[in-house]
């Protein structure tokens, strides 16, 4: 399979680290800001035929900060596979850690359940996916995947409902898409964090694509780091809710809640422990 993957620039700044071994996707006029890295995907899917042969993703400027892969780390890995979808997704420890990506969203951005909820009605999804268990597979953050044609073609289908929805619709959904919610230290509108989800509803609620995962870990992870203290136990978590997607039995997610309420525990003595030396 080839391949073509794009990193999005938006400043000066941002252009002179980009990758050089991605191709530039331009956004320096960035005119729709509002709808962050989904207006220059949605500008290159509108006006480009993709071909079936060849592997797509569009990667921020951060792609090698938050993952510590180059470009050329990503291409090896994308030779070897054959899969549908391919994830380079970091935060393999907040996956982990939570149940799915619903209630992942709704810890890092309080306030933007009901967003999702309706969207995933919006685009006639079953709403069990609400409260599905969902592995590294289906976890996939900050848009760092790659992906065949078919699969684009279904995930910009469904942007474009919800994006057509907070453009020109009055309705409840519309109101909940376009409200701001928290991010860090500003407010950005919930629709940015809905559509970085995608990826994810589409992979839980549809079985039949295959998905390869490339173990994200920071070449210099900082050793204080929870990734980098608790990768034994970040392992067991995934591996707990993958032999529950595999069998259906309810003792692995009781296993799963029980040690994860102990790692939980753990990281947060260490935490008033650090605040109390600062």
């Amino acid at each position: 399979m080839k391949h073509e993957i794009y990193q999005i620039y938006y400043s000066k700044q941002t252009r002179k680290s980009l990758d050089k071994n991605f191709r530039p996707l331009n956004n320096l006029a960035n005119k729709r800001a509002d709808w962050r890295e989904y207006a220059p995907i949605r500008e290159f899917l509108l006006n480009n035929e993709l071909r079936s042969d060849t592997y797509y993703g569009f990667f921020s400027p951060k792609f090698e900060q938050k993952t510590g892969l180059t470009a050329k780390d990503v291409y090896a890995f994308i030779d070897q596979q054959s899969a549908d979808v391919i994830g380079f997704s970091p935060f393999f420890g907040v996956s982990a850690t939570c149940i799915n990506i619903f209630d992942q969203c709704e810890v890092a951005h309080p306030g933007i359940h009901e967003a999702l909820t309706s969207s995933v009605k919006a685009l006639n999804l079953p709403e069990s996916i609400l409260s599905s268990v969902m592995t590294q597979r289906e976890s996939i953050f900050c848009n760092f995947f790659v992906a065949k044609k078919e699969f684009w073609k279904i995930w910009f289908e469904m942007a474009e409902h919800l994006f057509h929805i907070a453009e020109t619709s009055k309705s409840p959904l519309a109101e909940k898409l376009n409200a701001p919610v928290p991010y860090l230290s500003e407010l950005l509108p919930a629709k940015v964090f809905v559509i970085e989800r995608l990826v994810g509803m589409l992979l839980g609620s549809r079985q039949e694509y295959t998905v390869a995962c490339y173990p994200v870990r920071l070449k210099n992870p900082d050793p204080r780091s929870f990734e980098s203290s608790f990768q034994t136990e970040i392992l067991v978590l995934d591996s707990l809710k993958r032999s529950f997607q595999a069998t259906g039995r309810v003792e692995y997610l009781t296993a799963y809640s029980g040690f994860r309420d102990t790692l939980v525990k753990k990281v947060e003595k260490i935490w008033l422990q650090r605040q109390s030396h600062v």
